[in-house]
Order: structure tokens, then C-alpha cells, then sequence
């Protein structure tokens, strides 16, 4: 017989979305990543041990985020949005290098300052509402 799937618990969704907030991840953000990560559509569908996954990864990361020694430059959260907002727009990661290398003067997104790559996030969120824009005057007509 078969062994029962538990589903993520309501303790782990909490964790997961206190865990997001210290990351700066949006609700979008969270829910494209378990899309992404997982193919579900709702949080409530993954299983404990995925909730068990997402929690462990942004336990590290916001770990990571605490300890980063490059005072001044890019932060993991920043990173993560970055790519996050690559990955909803399209793009390759050679893409995203031209894009960091035009406007932030910079060859790698290891080397972007914190100021610069909230520059860069910046400028990828106008992109991509200026392409949902763009998509929803062709929907209209």
C-alpha cells in the first residue's frame, strides 16, 4: 500500500512567508518561485517536505544575506530579485550581463554596487511593466 503525502502545514506556510518578507520577495515573487521550483500553483498544494525545502533555502539565504562581507555591493536578496526579474522577462543570463554591463558600467552581477543594482531592479521592473502594458494593448485591440 502506498505511503500518504502530508501537505505543508500551516506552521511552514507562516515560516515561508516570514522567511520571503526578510528577503524582500513578493507575494508574486513567492508564488512564481514555487510555480517554478515545484509546477504548483498554490502553496497549499506542495507537500511538507517541499515546505521543508523552501524553508531550509531561505533560512540560507537570509543567513548568507547577515554574513555577507562585501559591505557597500550587491546583496543576496538584491541577486535573487534580479534574477527573479530576468527569468519573468525571458531573458538569458547573457541578456541580463548586457543589460548590467550597459547601464551599470560593470562586466558581471557580482561586481554591481547596492546602489547599482537597485538601479538595475529598478530598471528591470519598468521593463517588464512596460511589457505587460504593451501586452495588454494588444489584448485589447
Amino acid at each position: 500500500m502506498g505511503r500518504k503525502i502530508e501537505l505543508i502545514t500551516q506552521a511552514q506556510k507562516k515560516k515561508i512567508w516570514v522567511e520571503a518578507k526578510k528577503l524582500g520577495i513578493s507575494k508574486d515573487g513567492l508564488y512564481k518561485l514555487i510555480l517554478d521550483n515545484y509546477e504548483k500553483e498554490h502553496m497549499s498544494n506542495l507537500t511538507k517536505q517541499e515546505g521543508i525545502e523552501i524553508i531550509d533555502c531561505f533560512i540560507e539565504l537570509n543567513e548568507e544575506e547577515q554574513n555577507d562581507k562585501r559591505e557597500g555591493m550587491i546583496t543576496n536578496s538584491q541577486e535573487w530579485k534580479i534574477d527573479l526579474l530576468r527569468a519573468k522577462l525571458g531573458w538569458d543570463i547573457d541578456h541580463l550581463n548586457k543589460f548590467i554591463k550597459k547601464y551599470a558600467h560593470v562586466e558581471h552581477i557580482n561586481w554591481l554596487t547596492l546602489n547599482g543594482a537597485s538601479n538595475i531592479i529598478e530598471g528591470l521592473k519598468n521593463i517588464e511593466k512596460r511589457t505587460n502594458e504593451e501586452k495588454s494593448d494588444i489584448s485589447r485591440g
